[in-house]
């Protein structure tokens, strides 16, 4: 079963809130997406977009709706994922968050080698 997933994260801090109206993505309109965090946190997509809002930095991570099983888990207030696919999904998130942190910190510490005339070698 392939799931879908959408993460939207910020650093602006938590006592400000972002919204944004996210138009790349893969569902199709109609398409019900909840957030796994907090069930009662849901948007719909719409003329091919649909609107995020963090407050206070807290990251989401939306799912799609798809079966009736997942919407009556939903209204009974167990959200769309169990702990395990949720677990699964957050680690997924953290691993990316931290190969990207990483692989930033490497070109960081090459480009600084280079400017001070240092070879990759003497790293």
């Amino acid at each position: 079963m392939s799931l879908q997933v959408f993460v939207a994260t910020t650093n602006i801090g938590s006592g400000q809130g972002l919204s944004r109206s996210i138009t790349y993505h893969p569902y199709s309109d109609g398409t019900k997406l909840v957030n796994v965090l907090d069930s009662s946190d849901t948007v719909t997509v719409n003329g091919g977009a649909f609107t995020v809002t963090i407050e206070g930095g807290m990251p989401k991570i939306y799912h799609p709706v798809t079966s009736e099983l997942t919407e009556e888990r939903e209204r009974e207030g167990g959200g769309g994922l169990d702990h395990g696919e949720i677990g699964l999904v957050v680690s997924a998130g953290l691993v990316a968050t931290l190969v990207i942190l990483l692989s930033g910190v490497v070109v960081y510490m090459v480009s600084y080698r280079v400017r001070r005339g240092r070879s990759y070698s003497e790293l």
